[in-house]
């Protein structure tokens, strides 16, 4: 069966994939080249002729994928928590990339429903001396556990994790990001003062200001208190430093006066005579025009040309007034106020 497996996946191969794949998965020469859809498909189709657990002792660790796969059965099978301990415990030490990493940590919905007991589990692998058996970790705290309830401990163990591994590093920057975005007062309190080496606070950093869910004037805030660390570390200038202090701070600046201006038209506009936005809602469902309705919501009708009838509305410049308003917020500005 193990033999028809591997046939079975090679004949699922995409030559362009796997070159795009292998290039953003270095030193991984056994890709076959079968997209993460294409293989979840299988799985599931595996899933439905055989056992989870009987599964995954028939199935290789010759490529890629096939160590992808195992990953996949373990989160998509039905299986009880205790045998889910039992197979982490043989796949997380065949982990050697990032990829096959956080494929399987995101397919492991069961975390939602045994919170506890898999925190429990994680911890031999955050205090491995193994890079991917901390990643796998890091990722598993990214994917399930940035609340409340455990944001104070996730800061304490990234604090506490001192490898060196490239993907250990990368995983720790991409947690806080997150961390950042949705617990951001301690994560901000916690980017103050931390034991992070400069690469890693750095790429925090950055991750902080590319991501999408940051507003626009968080992330001038960010690169503002960044470069202090670059002064100390003598990466700029106390000049350059100076110069890009002003030039991040007027642009912080300039938001707010934005935000302030927005704020003021959208009241302006909320305060105005609102009686044509009432007409028109009440009108929102007509089935027949009678001279009433034309009497209270057309100003004109206008005969062009071509003969094609132009109706001009009622309350016409403030319904454009309003519509020009709102399409000419820019969508960053919205989002920091």
């Amino acid at each position: 069966m193990k033999e028809q497996i591997r046939k079975n996946l090679l004949t699922l191969q995409d030559l362009k994939y796997k070159e795009f794949h292998s290039s953003i998965c270095p030193n991984t020469d056994n890709i076959i080249g079968i997209r993460i859809p294409v293989l979840r498909a299988y799985t599931k189709k595996m899933l439905q002729q055989y056992n989870g657990k009987d599964l995954l002792k028939q199935i290789g660790d010759k490529y890629y994928e096939e160590i992808m796969l195992q990953g996949m059965i373990i989160g998509m099978a039905k299986l009880s928590i205790d045998e889910t301990f039992e197979t982490l415990k043989i796949f997380i030490p065949k982990i050697d990339n990032w990829a096959v990493c956080d494929t399987c940590c995101a397919g492991l919905k069961i975390t939602k429903k045994y919170a506890d007991s898999m925190w429990d589990f994680l911890n031999s692998y955050l205090y491995s001396k193994r890079e991917f058996e901390i990643r796998f970790g890091l990722v598993m705290l990214l994917d399930y556990y940035i609340t409340d309830e455990y944001i104070d401990k996730i800061l304490e163990i990234v604090n506490s994790i001192s490898c060196e591994g490239y993907y250990v590093k990368t995983a720790k920057a991409w947690l806080l990001s997150v961390c950042y975005v949705k617990q951001k007062e301690k994560t901000m309190q916690y980017l103050k003062e931390n034991n992070l080496d400069n690469w890693t606070y750095n790429k925090t950093l950055q991750k902080i200001i590319e991501s999408n869910r940051v507003a626009k004037k968080e992330k001038y805030i960010m690169l503002r208190n960044s470069i202090k660390e670059d002064l100390k570390e003598n990466f700029i200038s106390e000049e350059e430093y100076w110069q890009y202090n002003k030039e991040y701070s007027d642009k912080i600046k300039k938001i707010k006066e934005d935000i302030q201006l927005y704020e003021e038209e959208k009241e302006t506009i909320k305060n105005n005579d609102t009686d044509w936005m009432n007409i028109f809602k009440k009108k929102e469902k007509i089935n027949e025009l009678n001279r009433l309705l034309i009497d209270e919501l057309i100003e004109d009708i206008v005969i062009e040309k071509d003969n094609n009838l132009k109706i001009i509305f009622k309350c016409e410049d403030k319904y454009f007034e309003a519509l020009d308003f709102i399409n000419k917020q820019n969508y960053d500005i919205i989002l920091s106020s």
